[in-house]
């Protein structure tokens, strides 16, 4: 499931070219909702990072 930092993030190299709809909420309820989810913070990100559960 990608996960940002900030909503401009989610635009990073120009791979997502229209406005999309996002949640925000902290991540230790996301993370407690959807435990066993692998998370990859800013996927479009030179310094992207995966966090599995």
């Amino acid at each position: 499931m990608p996960i940002f930092t900030t909503t401009d993030r989610i635009f990073d190299k120009g791979i997502v070219k229209e406005q999309v709809r996002f949640l925000q909420m902290k991540a230790s309820n996301l993370f407690e909702i959807a435990k066993g989810t692998t998370f990859i913070l800013n996927p479009y990100s030179d310094l992207a990072k995966n966090f599995y559960q």
